[in-house]
């Protein structure tokens, strides 16, 4: 078993679907999310824990976080 797998167990690293695109101030980088929890749930989880996010998108451009 992983170190990855020790620490979340019930985690499973979903497909296409569930990729995540952050935009910071100047770049962007891509998150893989997990099945089983909802994305804009797992985009504001992540934004809260990465302060300088402006916003979170799924593949399709559809906005599931955007900073207040």
């Amino acid at each position: 078993m992983t170190a990855d797998k020790e620490r979340h167990p019930d985690h499973v690293l979903g497909g296409p679907s569930e990729m995540m695109v952050f935009v910071r101030e100047g770049f962007i980088y891509p998150v893989q999310g997990v099945v089983g929890v909802p994305l804009p749930e797992q985009a504001r989880q992540h934004a809260e824990l990465n302060p300088g996010t402006l916003r979170v998108e799924d593949v399709s451009g559809t906005v599931l976080w955007r900073m207040q």
